[in-house]
């Protein structure tokens, strides 16, 4: 535990949150999955729900994205112990990747520039895929940020859940261009 929290952290383990996208994705194509979200009960690999199905739909993005944001630190944390990188310097600055220097800012820009660009310049989702730089940036505008200060999702529809979930699966691919995780 620490001085300022009451608990004790972890680390997202990294190997569930590729599983759970997986199977996320999986699910949104199966006609059972959207019985079960407009029911407001679903079974995951990873959790069980019972509730409002908006309510549902808004904590299923919000895990999904904590996942994503936690998996980009860990590749990186992996690739540079693989290649002899790591230190605990470089630890440090991936402890908190909001105080990483450089240009830009935010959420969006932290995760997927600046902490891969510990690595490799090149690695920064901006240099290596600016169009999906630019659709997760007004993702993170649009969506992520509202999501994780005080809004919600209003209706648990399958459609714009799929969408938001491919995009995610295509920043996977993009770690999976650079990671030797």
């Amino acid at each position: 535990m620490s001085a300022t929290s009451p608990f004790t952290l972890g680390n997202v383990p990294y190997v569930n949150a590729r599983l759970e996208i997986k199977d996320v994705l999986e699910q949104l194509h199966a006609p059972a999955f959207a019985e079960a979200l407009r029911a407001g009960h679903l079974e995951t690999m990873f959790w069980s729900w019972r509730g409002q199905p908006h309510e549902l739909v808004t904590d299923l993005m919000r895990r999904s994205i904590i996942a994503l944001e936690s998996y980009v630190v860990g590749a990186v944390r992996i690739t540079a112990l693989n290649a002899g990188l790591w230190s605990e310097p470089f630890e440090q600055k991936l402890v908190n990747p909001f105080h990483l220097k450089g240009k830009g800012r935010g959420t969006a820009d932290a995760y997927y520039n600046k902490v891969p660009a510990l690595l490799s310049a090149d690695f920064s989702l901006k240099v290596a895929d600016n169009p999906l730089w630019t659709q997760v940036l007004a993702f993170y505008q649009s969506t992520r940020n509202p999501l994780f200060h005080g809004h919600m999702i209003k209706e648990a529809e399958i459609e714009p859940l799929t969408a938001a979930h491919q995009l995610l699966a295509r920043v996977y691919t993009w770690i999976d261009s650079w990671s030797t995780y």
